[in-house]
């Protein structure tokens, strides 16, 4: 049997004692860590990381081809889309926090989107709605650019929703074939045969989005325009949709 004395006791005790309390101090240290990291996480994490978005949305497209007093306009009415987006990592300009949670901050990053376009109606006498009188142009366009980011939130404590603004621009490039109707006083209801054109263009895009977590739900309105050989091109897409965004 072995015997302890009372001095020899009180240092067992002291010691394992010593050994708890160090333990709970590291696991304090370590959940309080944990939590800021979460909040950080929470507050900048979709600026973090490239992200790849693909989602669907209802949008409509309107392309509008023009020379010296005629145009032509083909719209879809309105069509569901796929929406395909690449996004860089987002870059920091500024950052104010709000008063109970969350902050406003403005960043950039580098964006790139591209889509085809099926155009089967031409806009004849209403702003919006086309006719099938057939007339159709197809293709498609890539574009890419800058983008600047205002966001806000997150929008709860302890959630990662958050409000944000984007405006992109940058070059594109558009490809257009088919056939349409040049209306005006130089040219009346001339058909006009538009032959695998491609175009440089100019690229912009509004955005509006609540994004939770990975999901997005966008407003958002793209616009190309260029002019090749006399002839002006406008292509303008304006939907709602939803995207589920993939970091890379």
């Amino acid at each position: 049997m072995i015997m302890f004395r009372k001095r020899d006791s009180l240092g067992v005790v002291l010691g394992l004692l010593s050994l708890v309390a160090q333990a709970d101090s590291e696991t304090v240290v370590e959940g309080t860590s944990a939590s800021i990291e979460q909040l950080t996480h929470l507050a900048q994490g979709y600026l973090n990381n490239s992200q790849f978005s693909l989602g669907l949305g209802v949008q409509q497209a309107t392309l509008t081809l023009g020379r010296t007093a005629a145009r032509a306009q083909m719209t879809d009415n309105g069509t569901l889309t796929l929406l395909v987006s690449a996004d860089s990592r987002g870059h920091p300009l500024w950052q104010e926090p709000l008063q109970r949670h969350g902050q406003v901050n403005l960043a950039w990053d580098w964006t790139a989107t591209g889509n085809w376009m099926g155009l089967h109606r031409q806009l004849m006498n209403q702003a919006d709605v086309g006719s099938n009188i057939g007339t159709s142009v197809q293709g498609g366009f890539v574009a890419a650019g800058i983008r600047l980011n205002l966001g806000m939130g997150p929008l709860y404590s302890n959630s990662n929703i958050f409000w944000r603004y984007a405006l992109a621009f940058g070059p594109g490039v558009m490809r257009y074939q088919g056939h349409s109707l040049f209306e005006g006083s130089a040219a009346s209801s001339t058909p006009v045969a538009v032959g695998g054109r491609w175009l440089l263009t100019d690229y912009v895009e509004n955005r509006w989005e609540l994004v939770m977590d990975r999901w997005e739900l966008l407003l958002n309105a793209q616009y190309l325009q260029g002019q090749s050989q006399g002839l002006r091109a406008s292509y303008m897409v304006v939907g709602l949709g939803a995207a589920y965004r993939f970091n890379w």
